[in-house]
């Protein structure tokens, strides 16, 4: 940025001697310094017209360039913070706390990640533009106050007073509209989310005028604050283009005022003419720039909330100590959700051995759900203690013994979600194509009564069911979730009303091959029929108070 405000000094300095010496080139040759230059180049009266245009269009040139060339570093640099911006953030999502993704909204992440963090980056672009045009605006300003300190005095304050009243007159418009426009935003994103996962009634009920009259009411709102950032950026440099000719006619007047030759004013007229033609589109990227960055406050805000979240659990190259699971002990363990009055799980104490098939029956809402989280390390109970092989398991972030803990459990949910890739992939879910272990892949296919459909198909486990596995039912989505839990080859298996979705002949096959896994699996089976927990040793219920009884 500086080298580009020096060939603007260069640029402006070498064309008061291009005009003068263009109307009275007597004087190169009545200078020592002319004198030599002219007889090193075989300069003389034909050619010297030649020369100095040849010398003044090169500068011009090389300062384009460099103008180019900050221009392309200047996109580089906001692109390589953008970059590390981006990673950080998307870290920093997920890697939460699972509690911390309870209490988030989701739309409000996609939109974080995507809108406000793209208007991020544009402020670290606009940022880098601001600066670099505030350095070539004082470089300009300085080399004309060098020709005509009077005259460059004036122009400039009038220039910055006017891009400073307009700055503090607009300043609560575009705060405001920052905020309107973020809201709007956000809205937005959350109209669509909740359309997407409810189109099925919304095709029932004929809803969807209401969804896309609540999108196009966000839209307007968002696009008419747009509208007006862009039309209060812009709008100064129409202004000062009259303001621009009247500084010009007073420049001649005060010129005219004094007595100097012709030669003179014209030299003095042309030089303020290119540097006002520089000074005033650097000082509108000056305040261009500042607006959108007052623009997206709110967007930077938002980011900046994320990127300084500290109840981040971040490991990198994370590798799993080896473990071999003896005993859980769960000891007075109180917890109820963040920003809720009431306990969802009250003094509750379970002992499950290396070995056990454990079966939790209760009824909806008595916190079987959050046992299981609990029981896989995802909530940190608000009160007791959780006891692995003996050791209690305090700190939530960081924890090795948590992270091996958690990596000896395969967990079958109530609902899963199937990436849009191959079967075989979502199967052996976060690992690379060549990472997978296909012999292993077969054996939980088959274990969880998914491999015959799979292997009747064409590309059989290289099918691809589609987005959330919309091609499979919802009994074939819980088989893949039951393979996927047991490609694992897990230690624990939890299964969380797994067989729910189920027929009753799907449903006593997976029963019947989990009773074939190995005797050393320990196995936790939440159901709310007590007809699925027949394979159990100990069946615990959830009573009416929320306490856990042993049956």
């Amino acid at each position: 940025m500086f080298l580009s405000a020096l060939f603007e000094i260069l640029t402006l300095s070498t064309l008061i001697p291009f005009l003068s010496i263009i109307f009275n080139p007597e004087k190169l040759f009545s200078n020592p310094i002319g004198l030599f230059l002219s007889k090193l180049f075989f300069i003389n009266e034909d050619n010297l017209s030649f020369y100095i245009f040849l010398l003044f269009v090169l500068t011009i040139i090389f300062s384009g360039f460099v103008r180019i060339f900050t221009l392309f570093t200047t996109f580089k640099i906001s692109g390589k913070i953008g970059s590390s911006f981006s990673n950080k953030f998307y870290r920093n999502i997920i890697y939460q706390t699972y509690e911390d993704h309870l209490v988030n909204n989701t739309s409000d992440s996609l939109s974080s990640m995507t809108y406000h963090l793209d208007e991020t980056i544009s402020v670290i672009s606009s940022s880098l533009v601001f600066l670099i045009n505030f350095i070539i605006a004082i470089s300009i300003i300085f080399t004309l106050s060098v020709v005509n300190f009077y005259i460059t005095f004036l122009s400039a304050f009038i220039i910055i007073s006017f891009y400073i009243f307009i700055s503090v007159i607009t300043n609560k418009a575009m705060r405001v509209s920052s905020s309107i426009i973020e809201k709007a935003v956000n809205n937005q994103f959350s109209i669509i989310q909740e359309s997407l996962y409810s189109i099925k009634d919304i095709i029932l009920r004929s809803k969807q005028l209401y969804f896309t009259e609540s999108f196009r009411d966000n839209e307007n709102i968002k696009r008419n604050k747009i509208a007006s950032v862009l039309f209060l950026s812009n709008f100064p440099k129409l202004s000062l283009e009259v303001l621009i000719l009247l500084i010009f006619a007073l420049i001649g007047f005060s010129v005219l005022e004094t007595s100097v030759e012709n030669t003179k004013i014209i030299s003095l007229i042309g030089v303020f003419a290119l540097g006002v033609q520089k000074l005033l589109p650097n000082f509108q990227g000056c305040y261009s720039s500042l607006s959108q960055i007052r623009a997206r406050s709110a967007s930077v805000k938002n980011v900046l909330n994320v990127l300084q979240r500290e109840n981040i659990s971040w490991k990198e190259n994370l590798i799993l100590k080896r473990f071999k699971f003896q005993e859980l002990f769960l000891k007075n363990v109180n917890y109820k959700y963040k920003k809720n009055s009431e306990y969802t799980i009250y003094d509750l104490s379970l002992n499950i051995k290396r070995g056990d098939k454990i079966g939790i029956i209760g009824a909806s809402g008595s916190g079987k759900s959050t046992l299981v989280d609990i029981l896989m390390g995802l909530l940190k109970p608000t009160k007791g203690s959780i006891l692995i092989n003996g050791k209690t398991l305090e700190n939530f972030l960081n924890n090795s013994l948590l992270d091996s803990w958690r990596g000896s459990i395969g967990h079958v949910p109530q609902e899963i979600f199937m990436t849009n890739n191959t079967i075989a992939e979502n199967i052996a879910f976060g690992l690379d194509k060549k990472d997978i272990d296909i012999k292993q892949l077969k054996i939980a296919a088959k274990l969880a009564g998914i491999s015959n459909y799979i292997e009747k198909t064409e590309m059989k486990y290289e099918t691809c069911f589609g987005e959330d596995g919309v091609k499979l039912s919802g009994g074939q989505k819980q088989r893949v979730a039951i393979a996927r839990a047991l490609y694992r080859q897990p230690q624990i298996l939890i299964l969380d009303e797994a067989t729910s979705s189920l027929d009753v002949d799907t449903e006593k096959f997976i029963l019947e091959s989990i009773k074939s896994l190995p005797k050393y699996i320990t196995l936790v089976l939440i159901s709310h029929r007590s007809s699925n927990l027949e394979i159990c040793d100990n069946i615990y219920k959830f009573d009416l108070q929320r306490k856990l009884i042993l049956m």
